[in-house]
């Protein structure tokens, strides 16, 4: 896991250089590398290493192929690197390195975009052809690796974090303020936006070419294609999709630093424990993150899962005795302005002083099997007959203020509205209050008309966990959680995002995958005899922080001081602060809308963006 960035077309200066290397530095403490070529075209390439795979330094980067045509810089791990590499053995190649990223260069070298199909992992990277001067960069299927870009003026930039873009563009930044609306709506600017207006994100699934002063964006895997309903009867079974489950989770068990499995006591992560020691017979570390007054009740369900599968159960808890200014730094470190990402950054700081360096985690679970209650609420949307749909928008058609979500779903024209109304941070009526020049968009159902998705033969819970998974999880969860862990050289993995297990499901009957009430219904099947039934039929819970509580006393004062920036800023409208504000101190609205608010108000303070 590291940082990466390039810039083509343009000298960069030695201020320029220093700058850069301190903006990466705590995505990869291990090394810094760069590459420069000044021969007509200026390519400038930088690697910041965290050493994860191979420790040796032969591995750093940017690496070289042996003929020096291909340079790449790669951030990412690919978890079957072992096994492209019997392939390319096989065909004559030779490798210096025991690296994973020496496997990818020279699968790029032998398959060219081809290769992206063999690859399972997570990762971004850019390999620059020197003989044809073209630039490859690509993504993984879900985006847990970022990709931030910039074309202006024939010059070209790249770079893990936007902060490191804003160092190659010589601090030229111009404020995304078009998509304000858009960013209270979803926590964050969407899809290939950024705060950034001349920044964009390469998507998930897609790789970009840089040849000749032009830049060219290609879809190579759309997870669409594995969420629409089979029309034959050719169905695998749940031994097999299990048996891949099974696979995912032993790949990601490799490294050569400490790991640990992130045990909340949730279903998805005491999964993951069982399969580690249980079918893999593996000894493992697993570990909780606790903190004194919290309502955290999982914290026993952890304890007993790491009893019956005897792994090195470590509770570690949050360090929060000076909370204001703890919060202070992390919100310092944010690189994208977020609602609930400081959690990440709080559990990330704990699990990486404690001495892990790799965090196995259970994200994409509830996208892929069903655990939120979007599911339910949907399936119950597509119920409710048209005529009464029609007759409620006329009855709720003049209703005005922050009414109640589900009086918004029923206004909702189709899935894809109601989908964004389930997953609204500020409804419009507060967006109209703190937007002056507000214009009405939504950008989940415009990307998903867009993608055509109507087109498919979904059902109900396949179109939910597309939307679920290309919106919320790759725009919000996914951007935190790399964000807030690399913020402390702590890498996170994720097992149920690979591939093969999503393009298995597809192949599963819908009964089995469904059924109202009953969440993760594949998972609990798949694994029932893993757990006695308390553990399965207690109730979801997370792990919740009290943040409204917090900002209520310890952080008030830095709350306050932030409000009062945010006034100057003259982002949002005065009046709609204050309204805001107030609402807050009245319990009218819950913290995150105010905090997410705040967050915006840092970021652009500390960046000097106004």
């Amino acid at each position: 896991m590291c940082g990466i960035a390039g810039l083509i077309g343009k000298k960069i200066t030695i201020n320029q250089v220093n700058d850069l290397k301190k903006s990466m530095n705590h995505r990869g403490p291990d090394n810094f590398g760069e590459y420069y070529d000044s021969n007509n075209i200026h390519v400038n390439l930088w690697h910041s290493r965290l050493s994860i795979i191979d420790l040796n330094t032969s591995s750093n980067q940017p690496f070289l192929s042996a003929d020096k045509r291909f340079i790449i810089v790669f951030n990412g791990e690919i978890y079957n690197f072992k096994e492209i590499k019997d392939k390319l053995l096989l065909l004559g190649y030779i490798f210096e390195t025991s690296s994973d990223t020496e496997v990818l260069l020279n699968s790029f070298i032998e398959w060219n975009v081809k290769c992206l199909k063999y690859l399972e992992g997570m990762f971004a990277f850019s390999i620059w052809d020197n003989d044809k001067k073209i630039l490859f960069s690509a993504r993984d299927r879900f985006g847990e690796k970022p990709f931030y870009y910039s074309f202006k003026k024939n010059i070209f930039s790249f770079a893990s974090e936007i902060r490191t873009l804003r160092i190659l563009r010589d601090y030229d930044f111009d404020l995304n303020k078009n998509d304000l609306a858009s960013f209270l709506k979803y926590q964050n600017f969407t899809f290939d936006s950024s705060i950034e207006k001349n920044i964009k994100s390469l998507l998930p699934g897609h790789y970009l070419i840089l040849d000749k002063h032009k830049v060219k964006v290609h879809n190579y895997w759309d997870v669409k294609n594995f969420l629409v309903e089979k029309i034959n009867g050719n169905y695998t079974t749940l031994k097999s999709l299990k048996s891949k489950i099974i696979e995912s989770i032993d790949k990601s068990l490799i490294s050569d630093v400490p790991l640990g499995v992130f045990l909340s006591g949730g279903i998805d992560s005491s999964i993951i424990t069982a399969v580690s020691s249980k079918y893999l017979n593996k000894k493992i570390s697993t570990f909780s993150v606790c903190f004194d007054d919290s309502d955290f009740v999982d914290r026993k369900y952890a304890r007993y899962v790491s009893e019956i599968y005897k792994t090195n159960h470590n509770e570690i808890f949050l360090d929060l005795e000076d909370l204001p200014s703890i919060i202070s730094k992390a919100l310092d470190s944010v690189d994208n302005p977020t609602a609930d990402g400081i959690n990440t950054w709080l559990v990330s700081r704990a699990v990486k002083k404690a001495g892990i360096s790799v965090a196995i985690s259970g994200i994409g679970a509830d996208e892929i099997f069903g655990g939120y209650t979007t599911f339910d609420r949907l399936y119950l949307y597509n119920l409710i007959p048209k005529i009464f749909k029609n007759l409620s928008k006329r009855l709720l058609l003049n209703l005005n203020g922050d009414i109640s979500p589900f009086k918004r779903l029923i206004k909702s024209k189709n899935i894809h509205e109601a989908y964004g109304i389930n997953r609204t941070f500020f409804n419009d009526y507060w967006i109209k209050k703190l937007v002056v020049n507000f214009e009405a968009k939504d950008a989940y159902a415009d990307f998903l008309d867009a993608n055509k998705i109507n087109d498919q033969k979904f059902t109900t819970f396949g179109q939910t966990s597309y939307m679920e998974l290309v919106c919320y999880m790759s725009n919000v969860l996914l951007k935190d959680g790399d964000q807030m862990s690399m913020a402390h050289s702590l890498e996170v993995r994720a097992p149920f995002l690979n591939h093969k297990v999503i393009e298995s499901i597809q192949k599963i009957n819908y009964n089995q995958k469904f059924k109202f009430g009953k969440s993760k219904l594949l998972l609990r099947n798949m694994f029932k005899d893993d757990f006695n039934n308390k553990f399965w039929n207690r109730p979801k819970q997370g792990f919740v922080m009290p943040w409204d509580k917090w900002m209520r006393n310890e952080l008030r004062p830095l709350c306050e001081d932030l409000f009062e920036k945010s006034l100057k800023q003259n982002l949002f409208s005065k009046s709609g602060l204050y309204e805001l504000r107030n609402a807050f101190y009245k319990r009218k609205i819950s913290w995150s809308r105010y905090w997410l608010v705040l967050s915006l108000t840092n970021w652009v303070d500390k960046n000097n963006v106004i």
